[in-house]
């Protein structure tokens, strides 16, 4: 193993950045941590992606990871139609076995928890949240 002379590892500390250190965080004044909030909005329904939690007008609102899934894409892709087929494919794993009828069900939970006017059915075509 080779050893570094004294001469050429000063030279190496004369080329280093100087970093300070972070200031002193204040987690009581940012709820968050100091973290970006990477939230989606649509109406009185937020979503917050890294937190996995959903809410209404304020309030919490519980949703199995499926349920989630569904309504996080479709919030992600607001006034697009999105296929049932295209929904199945982002929640189900290849080779996984999937229920004729998920899909539907998912949707009816969540128009259950969140409105019934939240997701529009697009007869033989799919399922759409309208831009506000």
């Amino acid at each position: 193993m080779m050893a570094i002379s004294p001469v050429r590892s000063s030279t190496f500390a004369r080329y280093r950045p100087a970093t300070a250190p972070p200031p002193p965080t204040d987690h009581t004044a940012d709820p968050t941590g100091g973290r970006a909030v990477n939230t989606i909005s649509h109406g009185a329904i937020v979503l917050d992606p890294e937190a996995h939690a959903v809410s209404r007008n304020g309030k919490p609102v519980e949703l199995s990871p499926r349920e989630f899934a569904v309504l996080q894409l479709l919030l992600e892709q607001r006034g697009k139609v999105l296929s049932k087929a295209r929904l199945e494919e982002s929640l189900y794993a290849w080779g996984d076995e999937v229920e004729s009828n998920a899909i539907e069900v998912y949707v009816h939970h969540l128009r259950k928890k969140l409105g019934a006017e939240l997701i529009r059915t697009i007869r033989g075509v799919g399922y759409v949240i309208d831009n506000l």
